[in-house]
């Protein structure tokens, strides 16, 4: 429900799930300790044990289990039935060990999904696979599993499982209502919000069946507690849904009046990426990039572009283009590409024309291999920033991208006064949530300000750190770059209000220095009616 109605990004919903598997886990490592008193091992070996299981348990998956996932996206980014079963198979590895640990399956399976989340962004066909397999297969199974366990022999047998059922969820209920009323006061969310932290956190569901499960079999619980608890989940889950429906609904409407957020749902449905290709062999790391970049409402599918001299080899070439990415575009996110070309003798003015034809509002290009400087100062490539004034990003991206830890943002004196800083902005911001990566920052604090500003309006909870420093003396010091950050560099178009000569180094020094490093370069949109002076250029 909350996903439905957009507000999934709420700061109250993030604060909900983390509280509820925070809570989840100190339960069930809880039920641990009551099965030693309840079996009379709660001894110093019991304690120790446990103290050393947990810490192994804890370093196998906040340490082991990250650097096996790294090393495998890194090595089979490309095989996307591989990469589910290695998903599933880190999800039952998790519940083996926890289980191992002393500690119930459900707890290996929560923190399974917190190690290996940043991995696989929110928007990929990965996470779309696994939604729907979760939905369509185990979420079923779960809940027929749930009704089989229900004897409703005992519950006609009196009225003591009724009673009890009542009075557990009543207790439930008001407990939930309780946390997130003061959740509310101190946070200062609204009463919406407040209805949203009640309605996610009221439903029992897996954590209490285990918990009572596991309690049943070991003798502590009687058939009565057992039915009265699968009741306790049925009240729960029924009274929390109907709840979270209308609370999300509400919060909807608030964001529409108090937030930009509607507006940028209305602008995303209109995003168009546009990507040139020049080696369809070396496309595919710029195809995933972009379909990270895509936002989820666009309704328009990813375009790759080839531009071919008009000459008599033309028709030719386009073949050999189109017959060169059929095996990419059936790969992961082909169903959201199309092919496009352009006959043109000047490369930079066929992209322009193929910008303008596909109402395109970024235009992404790969970073050239040679002939770094003439990015900028070439004829070719300065055409290519002066014929267009959208959202221009290239990328390079030599490391894996579920790799960096932070972004590295280094921007210009005055470009928050541009008028497309909110569109780039988000974009970086994006790639982070995508990721679950922090924004370093590197530039004047005036910017960072209306950084922060622009995170508060579109209530977006990714970390940004201050550094009110030049740009380019961080640059010349390769001690304050670290060697997992994502580079991106926010540039100027010449001619306009934030450009200092220094930017035309950038791509060669980067190339040379941090060839390791994935890398941004960006140039903000410039609408002529909202830049004359660089219309007149």
């Amino acid at each position: 429900a909350v996903s439905r109605m957009g507000v999934s990004r709420d700061p109250s919903v993030a604060v909900t799930v983390g509280g509820t598997i925070l809570v989840d886990a100190g339960v069930l490592i809880l039920l641990a300790v009551i099965l030693g008193l309840a079996g009379g091992n709660l001894t110093l070996s019991f304690w120790v044990e446990l103290v050393v299981s947990l810490l192994a348990f804890t370093g196998i998956m906040f340490f082991i289990i990250p650097k096996i996932g790294e090393w495998f996206f890194a090595h089979w980014h490309n095989e996307k039935y591989l990469r589910y079963i290695f998903i599933i198979f880190m999800v039952f590895l998790s519940a083996l060990i926890a289980e191992i640990a002393g500690l119930e399956g459900i707890v290996g399976a929560f923190v399974a999904g917190l190690v290996l989340n940043r991995m696989i962004p929110a928007h990929s066909t990965l996470m779309h696979h696994i939604e729907f397999v979760g939905n369509a297969l185990f979420i079923p199974f779960f809940l027929v599993t749930v009704g089989m366990l229900v004897d409703v022999g005992v519950i006609m047998q009196g009225p003591a499982t009724i009673i009890l059922a009542v009075i557990l969820s009543a207790a439930a209920l008001l407990g939930k209502y309780i946390a997130a009323f003061v959740a509310q006061k101190l946070f200062g969310y609204s009463a919406a919000q407040r209805n949203v932290m009640f309605g996610l956190s009221g439903a029992r569901v897996a954590a209490t069946l285990a918990i009572v499960l596991v309690a049943y079999n070991a003798g502590l619980l009687d058939e009565i507690f057992l039915n009265a608890a699968i009741l306790l989940i049925l009240i729960t889950c029924i009274t929390a849904s109907f709840v979270t429906e209308s609370a999300a609904k509400q919060l909807a409407i608030e964001h529409e009046h108090t937030n930009p957020e509607a507006q940028i749902h209305s602008s995303a449905a209109n995003e168009h990426i546009l990507m040139p290709v020049a080696n369809p062999a070396h496309v595919d790391a710029l195809m995933h990039f972009a379909e990270i970049l895509r936002a989820p409402q666009s309704k328009h599918r990813t375009t790759l572009l080839s531009v071919v001299p008009d000459n008599a080899h033309a028709e030719t070439n386009i073949r050999t283009f189109k017959k060169a990415l059929e095996p990419h575009m059936n790969s992961e996110g082909g169903h959201k590409l199309r092919l496009a070309t352009a006959i043109d003798p000047s490369l930079s003015e066929g992209i322009a024309r193929a910008v303008r034809e596909q109402l395109a509002t970024l235009l992404l290009l790969g970073w050239p291999k040679s002939g770094l400087t003439d990015m900028i100062i070439g004829e070719k490539w300065r055409a290519v920033v002066h014929d267009i004034d959208k959202l221009i990003m290239w990328a390079d991206l030599p490391a894996p991208l579920t790799k960096p830890r932070r972004i590295a943002l280094f921007t210009l004196k005055n470009c928050e006064l541009q008028s497309g800083f909110d569109d780039w902005f988000d974009k970086i911001v994006h790639i982070a949530e995508q990721f679950s990566m922090t924004i370093a920052h590197f530039g004047d604090s005036q910017t960072t300000l209306a950084m922060r500003k622009r995170l508060e309006e579109t209530q977006k909870s990714v970390v940004l750190s201050e550094n009110d420093v030049n740009p380019f003396d961080v640059l010349k010091n390769n001690d304050i770059i670290q060697d997992d950050d994502w580079l991106v560099f926010a540039s100027a178009r010449p001619n306009t209000v934030c450009h200092v000569p220094e930017c035309e180094h950038i791509p060669g020094h980067w190339s040379k220095n941090y060839s390791e490093h994935n890398k941004i370069l960006l140039f903000p949109a410039q609408p002529c009616e909202a830049d004359e002076e660089f219309c007149n250029v």
